[in-house]
């Protein structure tokens, strides 16, 4: 099982590579959201609410088209449906650029999220799981660093060019770029197995998948009858609610203390930097330790950074819980995909994603607006931080919870669904 043949010609980290680039081109022109909305606002005279819609637009249709395309990604459909992806992604972002009202604009948001769903996390991490079990917490790490490496160019450049070409320019550009520098590499170099080359998951000498001895069949009826699949769907939900949730409100919490905005929004980018940080050393760290104790770690750093922010509100507090803010959510992010892979089979861990994504979108969209209430009930936002941390301890509770490595694994072969491109 160590031993490694054919290492030299192992393909794996090269198309690891070239989805963490497809993130960065989909996924990742999400971070440029943020320079549109004032733009935006005089040109449709618009309120702060009503842009910032648009997150909830792309939160419905990422995961309410999970279930589908996770069912289609596990036959193997990935590199034509990512191909798709980045064309839709594109054809919604010019739909945007030429609106003349406001719904124009809903409809093109509507578009862009799609494509980007279908060249997104789930079809990217369908495909880790498929070239990786040795090393698959590395890897998905990789894979979703890449849009957190998007956050750290695109915002200044959207902002320029916002600047001097206007925003409609600017969106045709952004996604235009992103698409020229998705499609090729996704046609050239994607491979969705490593069988259709003639290589092994890892490149190792033989093809094999722990699965569960007690894994649920692979049905829905049947998942949504098991304790771990729910477990695992509310905890990870839990989780990736609460930044976005209260990562709207960081720079506004900070102005109201009194600082000015472009000093609040250095706890922003130094949550950027940790965030990157977390995600590549929780993946690594998961490959070489019980990754349910990694993210146990993860996530009581990130409930404490909320705690101290709530009981000690100040721009040098806000430094450091945004650090370890960072490193929960960015830390967090590959886990859903490994502890589904692990649990229920990579074989079904596109259809696993997708069902849990659509328990998920109600927690997810309820975030954002009970924040706003709370503040505005409360008269700040240490209450919300405080509930943060509390949030964060039930998702904690949950995955400690989850049964991750049963009493029993069998080695069953990998195969290859009819019809994989």
């Amino acid at each position: 099982m160590n031993s490694i043949a054919g290492a030299a010609r192992f393909s794996g980290w090269r198309v690891i590579a070239i989805l963490a680039l497809a993130q960065a081109c989909g996924i990742g022109l999400l971070q440029v959201y943020g320079p549109f909305v004032n733009p935006l606002m005089v040109e449709f005279d618009l309120t702060a609410t009503a842009v910032g819609s648009g997150m909830s637009i792309f939160i419905l249709m990422l995961t309410g088209a999970g279930p589908l395309l996770g069912r289609f990604v596990d036959r193997g459909l990935v590199r034509t449906l990512m191909l798709v992806g980045v064309l839709v992604m594109l054809a919604g972002a010019l739909v945007m650029a030429n609106a003349s009202a406001p719904w124009q604009l809903g409809v093109g948001m509507a578009i862009a999220s799609l494509g980007i769903a279908l060249f997104g996390p789930i079809p990217a991490n369908v495909t880790v799981t498929h070239w990786f079990l040795l090393r698959r917490g590395t890897a998905l790490a990789v894979v979703a660093a890449g849009g957190a490496v998007a956050g750290f160019g695109l915002p200044p450049l959207a902002a320029w060019l916002i600047e001097t070409q206007g925003w409609r320019s600017a969106l045709s550009l952004i996604a235009a770029g992103g698409a020229i520098i998705a499609f090729p590499a996704l046609l050239i170099g994607l491979i969705a197995r490593p069988d259709r080359v003639g290589q092994t998951r890892d490149g190792l000498a033989q093809a094999f998948e722990f699965v569960p001895a007690d894994a649920p069949p692979n049905g829905v009826a049947q998942w949504l009858a098991s304790l771990d699949f729910w477990l695992l769907a509310v905890g990870m939900a839990l989780i990736f609610a609460v930044p976005v949730g209260i990562g709207l409100y960081l720079v506004p919490f900070l102005v109201e203390q009194g600082e000015p905005a472009p000093r609040a929004a250095l706890a922003v980018s130094v949550a950027a930097v940790f965030g990157f940080i977390g995600t590549i050393g929780a993946g690594v760290l998961a490959d070489r330790m019980p990754p349910k104790k990694v993210m146990l770690g993860l996530l009581t750093v990130f409930a404490l950074s909320y705690v101290a922010l709530g009981i000690w509100p100040s721009m040098t507090m806000a430094l450091v819980a945004a650090a370890g803010m960072g490193l929960g959510a960015g830390g967090a992010g590959p886990f859903a995909p490994l502890f589904a892979g692990l649990r229920f089979g990579a074989p079904v861990v596109g259809r696993v994603m997708g069902v849990q994504g659509l328990i998920a979108l109600p927690l997810l969209a309820a975030g954002a607006p009970l924040v706003g209430q709370i503040r505005e009930s409360t008269g700040g936002y240490q209450a919300a931080f405080l509930g943060a941390a509390a949030v964060l301890a039930v998702a904690g509770l949950l995955i400690a919870l989850f049964t991750l490595e049963p009493p029993a694994s069998v080695k069953a072969p990998v195969k290859t669904p009819a019809g994989a491109d």
